[in-house]
This record gives structure tokens, sequence and C-alpha cells, in this order.
């Protein structure tokens, strides 16, 4: 009996350590400050300033005006993120009726 329960605990446990937990959140918010030469972009959500990575982000310039626009204008946008390695890597950015800007690059 003890031997069952050890190997059931056993599998839980190697189970739980081959989980991927890489997953996108999704933030709405304002943008405070978009800096492409750094390939940084910063979002106001919730009263907290969120430093998102550009770097594996395509945008082209009439995005980028688009999004200087929302900027601005102080209209809100989504933004879906992976955190690796503690930074904040941008997989989608859209507006909230669901306009897609720029792609990941691959």
């Amino acid at each position: 009996m003890k031997i069952n329960l050890f190997k059931i605990l056993l599998c839980f446990c190697l189970i739980s350590c081959t989980v991927v937990t890489n997953t996108n959140e999704r933030y709405t918010g304002y943008i405070t400050e978009l800096n492409y030469n750094n390939k940084t972009l910063i979002m106001k959500v919730e009263n907290k300033l969120i430093n998102f990575e550009l770097a594996n982000y395509k945008l082209d310039i009439i995005t980028l005006n688009h999004l200087k626009q929302h900027m601005l204008s102080g209209e809100p946008l989504s933004i879906e993120s992976e955190k690796i390695n503690g930074k904040y890597n941008i997989t989608k950015i859209s507006d909230i009726d669901g306009t897609i800007h720029g792609e990941p690059i691959e």
C-alpha cells in the first residue's frame, strides 16, 4: 500500500514539473511611453506601470503612428504578453474592439 501511494505521489510530482509555465497574460490600459528605438512600450494598468518589450514584435510605421495616437488621445489598448526571464514580451496588441496591430516576429 505504501509503495503504491509513493508511486502515485511521484507521478504527481513528475507531471507538475513538466507543465509549461509560460502563459500569455492579457493587460488592458493606457500607453504612457512608446520608444521603438529602445524596443519598449510602457503601459499604465490599474495605477501600475508595466514595461513591455517590443524586440520580438513587428510594427510598421502606420501601426506605430496608430499606437502614438492611442497614447495622445488616452484610448485604452489590450496587450497580451508572455513573461520570459522577468521581461514582458508582447505577443499581441489590439484595440478594445479586437482590431490587431502588428504581429510577433517568428
